[in-house]
């Protein structure tokens, strides 16, 4: 059913150097936000002996992080439609960074989890309305390379997310990983209150669908569906595999924590080809892009699994990284492609699938044999390239 609303329409009247400044902050926020999908990853260990629970308990901290980070996208994307992207992401910020705060002090697991779950809700304050930002605010010349970069930052959240909370806990102890992070958000908080621009709302009468009819129109576009679905797969994969990674190095190589730091720093350079992205959509299109960083993303981790070398798994582990890395911000520009007049909650619920399928992940853990967890997953991304092959992007 249609109905009579008034259409909010963006426009910003700002130079092309707070262009590059406000994707800089963009980027640099979602970065921290998203590092806390991962913090919990390199440290079940100390978390373990801490609560004094099996590590499989505390996969509930990253699993609860991530389903309510999830479920906020649902709440916070439509959420910005009224009250203003710029106002739920800078409010958000300072919201995450008082709870972040108080998780410092959580003694007891049940507590530590609930926080976890209310973080990872109030995290959603920014994705879903910093993409709709981009793709409202910004002019279409600077829109890739924004949203490369954003997704450069979720990429590197991954590997970075751990090495910050592994270094803080063996330099002092888990808890400070969340005092830092509740600084860091205010910092964010700050400096996205004062440079970041706020939306200048010209309201025009226009017809525009109920949200509950935007939903509907979403769910029965079958392009939009096989989107869903790759999307799911990939930070359930990622998550899966980073779950297991620390605990294998531990009891198969006897790496201790300074050492599997290492290991980790060094997948940094897979989510370098995240910047190539932009220069091979413009060659290629999105479409041969999708399909090019799932098929390097499975080949990685099946190279994972099938040796027990440690410097062929550390660069088997750059290859998974680097296409990973590659699919995240290609994914982003399918949906809103394919989404078009709905690309609002298009992309809301494409933030809610992702990071869905990060909740999941750590049920790999329940799986003690690594080299069969990389198999199953590289499987599980096997299935995505072939749904990429037969998915329309229009205009390729």
């Amino acid at each position: 059913m249609q109905r009579q609303v008034l259409k909010e329409e963006l426009r910003l009247d700002i130079s092309p150097v707070n262009y590059t400044v406000a994707m800089l902050v963009l980027s640099l926020t979602g970065f921290f936000v998203v590092c806390n999908v991962y913090t919990m990853l390199p440290i079940i260990g100390e978390l373990s002996t801490f609560f004094a629970v099996p590590e499989a308990a505390i996969g509930w901290a990253t699993s609860s992080f991530t389903l309510f980070y999830s479920i906020g996208f649902l709440l916070f994307g439509p959420l910005s439609d009224r009250l203003g992207r710029w106002q739920v992401m800078v409010y958000g910020l300072a919201a995450l960074s008082v709870v972040t705060g108080i998780i410092y002090f959580m003694e007891e697991l049940k507590f530590f989890i609930i926080l976890r779950a209310l973080q990872g809700f109030l995290a959603a304050t920014f994705a879903p309305a910093a993409l709709t930002y981009v793709f409202e605010v910004f002019p279409l010349e600077k829109r890739g390379l924004t949203i490369v970069s954003i997704s450069a930052g979720f990429s590197f959240s991954g590997i970075l997310g751990q090495i910050f909370s592994s270094w803080i806990t063996k330099m002092i102890e888990w808890n400070y990983v969340f005092l830092f992070f509740s600084l860091i958000y205010f910092i964010m908080f700050m400096i996205a209150w004062s440079i970041l621009p706020k939306d200048i709302r010209i309201k025009a009468s226009a017809e525009r669908s109920s949200f509950g009819n935007q939903i509907m129109k979403v769910l029965g576009n079958v392009e939009l569906i096989k989107g869903y679905v790759i999307a799911i797969t990939l930070f359930f994969c990622f998550v899966g595999m980073y779950a297991s990674f620390g605990g294998y190095l531990t009891r198969e190589y006897g790496l201790d924590t300074m050492e599997i730091l290492w290991v980790r720093f060094i997948g940094i350079i897979g989510v370098g080809f995240s910047f190539f992205t932009g220069p091979m959509v413009r060659k290629h299109g999105l479409k041969k892009v999708l399909n090019l960083g799932l098929v390097i993303a499975a080949i990685g981790l099946l190279m994972e699994g099938a040796t027990s070398n440690l410097s062929f798994i550390i660069v088997s582990t750059v290859i998974f990284v680097s296409g990973f890395s590659m699919v995240i911000p290609v994914m982003i520009q399918v949906i809103g492609t394919i989404g078009q007049k709905e690309r609002s909650i298009a992309v809301t619920i494409y933030t809610f699938i992702l990071f869905l399928g990060a909740s999941i992940g750590p049920i790999m853990l329940r799986i003690s044999d690594f080299n069969l967890v990389c198999f199953i997953l590289a499987s599980v991304l096997v299935v995505s390239f072939f749904l990429s092959l037969v998915i329309k992007v229009p205009g390729e």
